[in-house]
């Protein structure tokens, strides 16, 4: 999808999503293992919540800086750059839900299927609506001097 939205397949871009991809999923599977043995299932609702809130900071913050950076891309985080510099003038917030547009649809595809819905709590809807504005605002307040690189490919001509 990326290669189709810029127009042109960089054969570097694509391998680098794919190598991101590997690590990357190791790394979450480590933090789900760890938060499932952890307790924080049963702590207050309002705490989770709290805690659910500070993960989507602490992702939205390194989101930031790693898409300014911009050496190795996670594919999705690609997609929502893609998207960002390409068709919504660089608005974070607004790429970040057109970017949760494919996933919403299957989501709403296997609920209709399947009648359950999987995964989907606060923090979801949390990044669903603000994951965006919280890169946004962390670009413009956190590392000053770091700048979006590589966007020649992203921008329209």
């Amino acid at each position: 999808m990326n290669a189709i939205l810029i127009h042109q397949i960089i054969w570097r871009r694509v391998i680098g999503n794919l190598l991101f991809t590997l690590p990357f999923s190791f790394l979450i599977q480590w933090f789900t293992d760890l938060i499932q043995r952890s307790e924080i299932a049963e702590l207050p609702l309002a705490l989770r919540i709290v805690i659910d809130v500070f993960g989507v900071l602490c992702v939205a913050l390194a989101t930031s800086i790693y898409q300014r950076a911009n050496l190795v891309l996670h594919p999705n985080d690609d997609f929502m750059q893609i998207i960002r510099f390409r068709y919504v003038h660089g608005n974070a917030t607004v790429a970040q839900i057109v970017h949760y547009i494919p996933p919403i649809i299957i989501m709403m595809i296997t609920f209709g299927v399947s009648g359950h819905l999987w995964a989907v709590n606060v923090g979801t809807v949390i990044c669903l609506f603000f994951q965006g504005t919280f890169i946004g605002f962390f670009d413009k307040h956190i590392f000053l001097n770091l700048k979006h690189y590589g966007l020649d490919t992203m921008q329209r001509n």
